[in-house]
């Protein structure tokens, strides 16, 4: 996964409160090690995405804070936030021990985070268009949306001759295309960690952790993401128009190709905020 920041690009982690949520599980009933992923073969668009102060300040708990983002004068105050938007050509499950929960094909899912002031995300909004991954997920408290069948991520041409990775994003309260601009050239495969955090309503903090191997290169993203729950939390419609074209405009985000590891669990991550 990758993290995006303005002008400066790093290989890292790589995102609605669910439709339909299944109980927490008790924090003394996932200790360790929860859920882990191992994904490969996967295709990721990341891209920074201000967040409305107001609209997310709800869901952030006591003791997260937030890093603030440019508010142009008279605009209500912004704060910084990150999408992900990934596919995985395979992902294999692991409950606690490292038992298997089976091997998934072509998966994906969206992230839609906060950055935190003390290093890290906060996760507000995530979907998959995995079920065993969604359900699992669920069962500890992640807030999970799940996609529909018709979600689908592609290598595609542009009009223009170019190559890009497009989504096509589909299910309830989900209407969105992201496509990134495959750079002609990608940076070399790096290993790194990143780690992102939500705390369930019954106080159990859960972390997200990453271990990466990937290639993370500066490139173009367009977006339409007005008719998903993006649009509710976002500092400005997430829909960039250009007068002098149709369709979106482009917006400086980051092409990652790689693999990784991620672990849902109750245990900070090496990197994590505190």
């Amino acid at each position: 996964m990758s993290i995006s920041r303005r002008g400066t690009f790093v290989g890292a982690i790589a995102v609605a409160l669910a439709l339909v949520m299944a109980p927490s599980l008790p924090a003394s009933a996932a200790p360790g090690p929860a859920v882990t992923t191992q994904e490969s073969d996967c295709t990721e668009a990341a891209f920074d995405r201000n967040l409305s102060a107001a609209a997310v300040d709800p869901l952030i708990p006591d003791g997260y804070e937030l890093v603030p983002a440019f508010t142009p004068v008279g605009a209500p105050p912004r704060v910084q936030g990150l999408i992900n938007v990934v596919t995985c050509e395979q992902v294999v499950l692991e409950g606690p021990g490292g038992a298997s929960l089976g091997r998934q094909s072509s998966v994906t899912y969206v992230i839609y985070s906060a950055r935190l002031a003390g290093g890290g995300l906060y996760v507000v909004s995530y979907a998959t268009d995995n079920a065993v991954l969604a359900a699992r997920y669920r069962q500890l408290g992640w807030p999970v949306d799940l996609l529909g069948p018709r979600t689908q991520a592609a290598s595609v041409s542009g009009q223009d001759g170019s190559q890009q990775y497009a989504w096509t994003l589909q299910g309830p309260g989900w209407d969105g295309r992201v496509a990134a601009y495959v750079p002609a050239e990608l940076n070399p495969v790096e290993s790194s960690g990143f780690a992102a955090v939500h705390k369930t309503p019954d106080g159990t903090v859960l972390y997200l952790c990453y271990a990466n191997s990937s290639s993370a290169t500066e490139s173009a993203v367009t977006f339409d993401l007005v008719d998903t729950p993006v649009a509710a939390l976002a500092a400005i419609p997430p829909l960039i128009p250009n007068p002098a074209a149709p369709g979106p405009s482009s917006f400086r985000g980051t092409f990652v190709v790689g693999e990784w590891t991620a672990t849902l669990s109750t245990e900070d991550c090496p990197t994590g905020p505190a």
